[in-house]
């Protein structure tokens, strides 16, 4: 067994260390000498509470009582589907036996 992948592998992760060790030993760009005067002298509008703007609530114009009682009994139908499908066994035994034989194991 040759160590070629092993020795890649290691000399990656040194020369990754070795990188993010020197990024942080620069010195960080002085980002308050990019802002404009004009923008820190700005009138920024005022923060408002999220409900103020998007108002009441107001009632789905499409779904009505119908469309609940459609729901609801689709929902029920698909739960009722859900438990049938996790009783039953997913394959039988020889369907099993012949796709484990097809399997190639090295």
């Amino acid at each position: 067994m040759t160590d070629k992948p092993i020795q890649s592998i290691v000399s990656a992760s040194l020369l990754g260390a070795l990188l993010v060790v020197l990024a942080g030993c620069t010195d960080p760009p002085d980002l308050d000498a990019s802002i404009d005067p004009a923008l820190e002298e700005a009138d920024y509008p005022d923060l408002v509470p999220i409900d103020d703007i998007l108002g009441p609530d107001t009632d789905d114009p499409v779904a009505d009582a119908g469309t609940a009682d459609r729901l609801e009994a689709r929902a029920a139908g698909l739960e009722s589907r859900a438990r049938q499908l996790q009783r039953q066994r997913g394959i039988d035994d020889d369907t099993r036996r012949r796709l484990n034989s097809d399997i190639a194991t090295d």
